[in-house]
C-alpha cells in the first residue's frame, strides 16, 4: 500500500496548497486604450417652478380668504344677541 490518497483529484486546493500560495493567480486585464466618450447633449432647460405651480398657489390664496370670512362671520356672528338665545335653549 503506498501513502497516497485515495481521494479522487479535483480542482479544489488543498489546504497545504492554500497556505503555501501555491494557487493559480490571474493576470488583469489592461486598461482600455479608447478615449472616454463625452456626451454632447444639451441640458435640458431650467424649470420655471413659478409658473409651472402657479394654479396651486391660486388655490391656497382660495382658501386663505375663505378661512379669513368664515372666521370674520364666526366673530360677528358672537357678538349678536341671538346667540344669547341659543344658550338658554341648549341649557
Amino acid at each position: 500500500m503506498t501513502n497516497q490518497s485515495r481521494r479522487r483529484p479535483t480542482r479544489n486546493l488543498t489546504r497545504r496548497e492554500r497556505r503555501t500560495g501555491a494557487a493559480q493567480t490571474y493576470a488583469t486585464p489592461a486598461a482600455p486604450t479608447a478615449p472616454f466618450r463625452r456626451s454632447y447633449m444639451a441640458e435640458p432647460a431650467p424649470v420655471d417652478y413659478a409658473a409651472e405651480y402657479r394654479f396651486i398657489r391660486k388655490d391656497l390664496i382660495r382658501i386663505l380668504v375663505w378661512a379669513t370670512v368664515l372666521i370674520g362671520l364666526m366673530v360677528l356672528l358672537s357678538f349678536l344677541p341671538i346667540a344669547d338665545g341659543f344658550g338658554q335653549l341648549l341649557g
